[in-house]
C-alpha cells in the first residue's frame, strides 16, 4: 500500500519527498484512529501491546517508527497479559464453538483455509498452553469477533474470508469488502 502511496504522488525517485508522503498518510491515518478509538485501552482482552500508541514526530519519522516497533516486539508486556482468561474463561463457550464448528464445515472450500488455522490454533490452546503473542496473533480474528459481540449494533466490516465462518458462528452481523487485490485487480 505504501508503495501504491509513493507511485501515485510520483516521488518514486525522490527518497525525502517518499518518506514526507509515508509520514503524512501516517499522521493523517494516527489521527483518524485517535478520533476513532478514543480509549483503546477498554477492550475486554486488557492486551498490553494493544494500548500502545505511536508517538508520532513527523520530523522526526524513522526514529518515531523504531520507537514504536521495539516497543511492540518487547514480550515483556506478555506477563501483564489477560488473553488467557479472555479466551479461556470469560468467552471460553465462543471459543469451544468455534474450534469444533471447523468439522462441520464444506470440504471443497478453499476460503476458508485460514479459519481452518484459527481453529486449529484454539484446539492446541485449549490443551492448556498458555497463549503467548504469537499465538494471540494466529487467533486475532476470532478475538476481534469475540469482543465485536460486546458493541451494540456493531457490523463487523472486513476483507478477511475467515471472518465469513467466524461471524455467522457468534452471531455477529457482518460485511466482507474486497481486500486491495481485487480492488487492483478491477483498476487495472
Amino acid at each position: 500500500m505504501l508503495a501504491n502511496i509513493i507511485s501515485y504522488r510520483k516521488l518514486s525517485d525522490d527518497k525525502e519527498g517518499s518518506k514526507r508522503a509515508i509520514a503524512d498518510y501516517i499522521r493523517r491515518l494516527v489521527g483518524k484512529l485517535h478520533l476513532l478509538c478514543k480509549d483503546v485501552g477498554q477492550d475486554s482482552t486488557y492486551c498490553p501491546k494493544g494500548i500502545l500508541r505511536i508517538d508520532f514526530d513527523p520530523e522526526k519519522i524513522e526514529e518515531s517508527l523504531r520507537k514504536f516497533q521495539l516497543e511492540i516486539k518487547d514480550n515483556s508486556a506478555y506477563l501483564n497479559c489477560r488473553v488467557n482468561y479472555f479466551v479461556k474463561n470469560n468467552k471460553k463457550d465462543i471459543f469451544d464453538k468455534i474450534a469444533n464448528s471447523h468439522d462441520q464445515m464444506k470440504e471443497n472450500d478453499r476460503r476458508r483455509k485460514g479459519f481452518e488455522k484459527i481453529a486449529c490454533k484454539i484446539k492446541e490452546i485449549k490443551t492448556d498452553k498458555d497463549i503467548t503473542c504469537a499465538y494471540c496473533s494466529k487467533i486475532g480474528d476470532a478475538i476481534i469477533a469475540a469482543l465485536s459481540l460486546s458493541l451494540s449494533d456493531c457490523t463487523l466490516e472486513h476483507t478477511d474470508y475467515a471472518f465469513d465462518y467466524l461471524c455467522p458462528i457468534v452471531g455477529q452481523e457482518h460485511r466482507l469488502h474486497p481486500n486491495e487485490v481485487k480492488i487492483l485487480e478491477k483498476v487495472v
